[in-house]
Protein backbone atom coordinates (compact mmCIF):
# COMPACT_ATOMS: atom_id res chain seq x y z
CA UNK A 1 0.00 0.00 0.00
CA UNK A 2 1.62 3.53 -0.87
CA UNK A 3 1.34 6.79 0.54
CA UNK A 4 0.55 9.23 -0.87
CA UNK A 5 2.90 12.44 -0.46
CA UNK A 6 1.69 15.95 -0.93
CA UNK A 7 3.53 18.55 -3.27
CA UNK A 8 4.78 21.68 -1.57
CA UNK A 9 1.78 23.54 -3.76
CA UNK A 10 -0.81 20.94 -2.47
CA UNK A 11 0.35 21.98 0.79
CA UNK A 12 0.55 25.76 0.04
CA UNK A 13 -2.76 25.47 -1.31
CA UNK A 14 -4.36 23.88 1.93
CA UNK A 15 -2.49 26.53 3.89
CA UNK A 16 -4.14 29.01 1.92
CA UNK A 17 -7.63 27.36 1.94
CA UNK A 18 -7.82 27.12 6.28
CA UNK A 19 -6.18 30.34 7.01
CA UNK A 20 -7.68 32.56 4.06
CA UNK A 21 -5.15 35.54 4.03
CA UNK A 22 -5.89 38.84 2.91
CA UNK A 23 -2.27 39.50 2.10
CA UNK A 24 1.06 37.22 2.70
CA UNK A 25 3.66 39.20 5.61
CA UNK A 26 7.12 38.11 6.11
CA UNK A 27 6.09 36.32 9.20
CA UNK A 28 3.64 34.03 7.10
CA UNK A 29 6.67 33.69 4.77
CA UNK A 30 8.71 32.74 7.19
CA UNK A 31 5.86 29.90 8.32
CA UNK A 32 5.61 28.44 5.39
CA UNK A 33 9.15 28.20 4.72
CA UNK A 34 9.30 25.95 8.39
CA UNK A 35 6.29 23.91 7.10
CA UNK A 36 7.25 23.35 3.71
CA UNK A 37 10.65 22.54 4.49
CA UNK A 38 12.94 22.15 2.55
CA UNK A 39 12.29 24.65 0.34
CA UNK A 40 13.79 27.66 -1.46
CA UNK A 41 13.03 31.06 -1.28
CA UNK A 42 12.73 31.27 -4.81
CA UNK A 43 10.69 28.36 -5.35
CA UNK A 44 8.26 29.51 -2.25
CA UNK A 45 7.96 32.89 -3.51
CA UNK A 46 7.11 31.51 -6.59
CA UNK A 47 4.43 29.65 -5.68
CA UNK A 48 3.15 32.48 -3.89
CA UNK A 49 2.98 34.73 -6.50
CA UNK A 50 0.75 32.01 -8.07
CA UNK A 51 -1.43 31.78 -5.87
CA UNK A 52 -2.85 35.73 -6.91
CA UNK A 53 -3.05 36.71 -3.25
CA UNK A 54 -1.43 40.12 -2.35
CA UNK A 55 2.41 39.73 -1.03
CA UNK A 56 3.95 42.12 1.09
CA UNK A 57 7.03 44.09 -1.37
CA UNK A 58 9.63 42.23 1.02
CA UNK A 59 7.69 38.19 -0.02
CA UNK A 60 7.24 39.59 -3.32
CA UNK A 61 10.95 40.12 -3.76
CA UNK A 62 12.04 41.79 -7.06
CA UNK A 63 10.15 40.59 -9.88
CA UNK A 64 12.04 40.67 -13.68
CA UNK A 65 9.73 39.50 -15.78
CA UNK A 66 9.10 42.66 -17.22
CA UNK A 67 10.00 46.32 -16.82
CA UNK A 68 6.61 47.13 -15.12
CA UNK A 69 6.93 44.30 -12.33
CA UNK A 70 10.64 45.38 -11.92
CA UNK A 71 9.85 49.10 -11.52
CA UNK A 72 6.72 48.59 -9.28
CA UNK A 73 8.53 45.97 -6.91
CA UNK A 74 11.79 47.60 -6.49
CA UNK A 75 9.88 51.03 -5.47
CA UNK A 76 7.47 48.95 -3.42
CA UNK A 77 11.04 48.06 -1.62
CA UNK A 78 12.08 51.31 -1.71
CA UNK A 79 8.98 52.73 0.40
CA UNK A 80 9.25 49.72 2.78
CA UNK A 81 13.46 50.87 2.88
CA UNK A 82 12.10 54.29 3.62
CA UNK A 83 9.76 53.67 6.02
CA UNK A 84 10.56 50.80 8.40
CA UNK A 85 14.08 50.64 9.44
CA UNK A 86 13.76 47.17 10.80
CA UNK A 87 12.93 46.20 7.42
CA UNK A 88 15.65 47.83 5.54
CA UNK A 89 18.11 44.93 5.88
CA UNK A 90 15.21 42.30 4.73
CA UNK A 91 15.06 44.87 1.77
CA UNK A 92 18.25 45.12 1.06
CA UNK A 93 18.72 41.42 0.93
CA UNK A 94 15.80 41.30 -1.69
CA UNK A 95 17.15 43.90 -3.72
CA UNK A 96 20.84 41.90 -3.88
CA UNK A 97 18.93 38.63 -4.64
CA UNK A 98 17.25 40.05 -7.59
CA UNK A 99 20.97 42.09 -8.80
CA UNK A 100 22.57 38.81 -8.51
CA UNK A 101 19.61 36.59 -10.19
CA UNK A 102 19.84 39.73 -13.35
CA UNK A 103 23.83 39.55 -13.53
CA UNK A 104 23.62 35.42 -14.10
CA UNK A 105 20.61 35.70 -16.24
CA UNK A 106 22.76 38.63 -18.12
CA UNK A 107 25.66 35.82 -18.93
CA UNK A 108 23.09 33.54 -20.31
Amino acid sequence: MGTTRQTKRGLLSQYLAETRPERLTEADFGMLRERLAPVSDSYLRSLLRSSGIPLDPVVEGVRQDSFENLERTLCALAQVYAADRECAAACRRAVLTGKDHARLASRR
